[in-house]
């Protein structure tokens, strides 16, 4: 069985940003609150245990938007490069919006998240910061975490 890790729009940020520079972690807006440089590290561990990364077209557009949120260039362009090659390392899975839509969570989710509830497999664990995305995935039977109580320990993968 292959071991796939799929990762939210969020933790692509911080994966991309961490890869450039480590202290801009603390300093882009998207990413400050909330995570830090420990994050990284733990992240890039994860990632590590699992043989390949899984990305959806809707998490990565919504990753590249994210990342540009009050960066400039030259900064801009080097963050979406480095987005561009974790993009290009990771197996993209394709879900029609439309099918998307007919999931009963994506009411409650929105697309980009109801995304990866539509490519749920028993191959694929889901790593999400978004706690709304991870339990509709539980509720649907998948293989998820809550990125934050992996960081605190209550979860282990």
């Amino acid at each position: 069985m292959t071991r796939a890790l799929a990762i939210d729009a969020n933790l692509l940020v911080l994966l991309a940003v961490g890869q450039v520079e480590r202290a801009w972690i603390a300093r882009h807006k998207r990413l400050r609150t909330d995570y830090s440089e420990f994050d990284f590290d733990l992240l890039t561990r994860v990632i590590a245990g699992f043989q390949k990364v899984v990305i959806t077209p809707n998490a990565a557009t919504e990753a590249a938007n994210l990342i540009e949120f009050g960066v400039h260039n030259p900064l801009r362009a080097t963050f979406l490069a480095t987005l561009g090659l974790i993009f290009r390392s990771s197996d993209e899975v394709y879900a029609p919006s439309g099918v998307i839509s007919l999931l009963p969570e994506f009411h409650s989710v929105g697309l980009a998240d109801a995304a990866w509830l539509s490519i749920q497999t028993d191959e694929l664990t889901l790593l999400t910061a978004d706690r709304e995305l991870y339990l509709a995935a539980v509720r649907g039977g998948g293989r998820a975490f809550f990125f934050k109580d992996v960081r605190d320990g209550r979860q282990r993968l």
